[in-house]
């Protein structure tokens, strides 16, 4: 059976679509050629056929439904491991910080280590929501400039359980933010070192 293209078909009903470009497969094995080099695509092949790409077309058909495609893709991926990885290190430093609250080397290491990772959460703050980089550029401007030596115990404390609280909720609310803040108040953190 010759192959016949689209636009030399006399008849566009879907069965004569379909079958020009149909061979049997037993007198195409017995010829041993594969049934499936007769298959064509392209522009020459398909004129009348509706696709969603432009191999077959030259152009896109079908449109897409409303509210798909709209969305880009992040620029940055793996921001969610980035936080997730910056929050579970700070924890880890924050509890080697309280736990060497004697030896000062150590404890200054530790919350040099924790201030390394509120400045990577700062530059991840854009892929979560608007309260999440509230409180992580707070709580970076609050720890920027101080010197370790002088974070208390309390304020260490504080701080574990504010960055716990941001790691284990999946999005934050202005009622967590108010409290994560009266937290750090009662602790003894000066909530307006940042502006100073």
């Amino acid at each position: 059976m010759p192959i016949r293209r689209n636009d030399e078909l006399n008849e566009t009903s879907p069965s004569a679509l379909i079958g020009s470009g149909v061979v049997d497969a037993g007198s195409a094995l017995a010829a041993n050629s594969s049934p499936w080099s007769v298959s064509r695509s392209g522009g020459a092949y398909a004129e009348t056929l509706a696709s969603t790409g432009s191999r077959a077309t030259g152009a896109t058909d079908v449109s897409m439904p409303p509210g798909r495609g709209d969305k880009k893709p992040s620029t940055r991926p793996g921001l969610g491991f980035r936080i997730r990885r910056a929050l579970q290190l700070s924890l880890e430093a924050l509890d080697r910080a309280i736990a060497s609250s004697e030896d000062l080397i150590e404890r200054a290491n530790a919350l040099t280590e924790v201030r390394e990772r509120l400045e990577e959460l700062w530059d991840c703050r854009d892929a979560r929501e608007k309260q999440f980089r509230m409180i992580i550029n707070h709580l970076e401007l609050l720890f920027r400039n101080i010197a370790v030596e002088d974070v208390t115990p309390g304020e260490m404390e504080a701080l574990r359980s504010v960055l716990t609280g941001i790691s284990i909720r999946v999005q934050l609310t202005n009622p967590d933010i108010r409290s994560f803040l009266e937290q750090l108040a009662k602790a003894g953190v000066p909530l307006f070192r940042a502006i100073e």
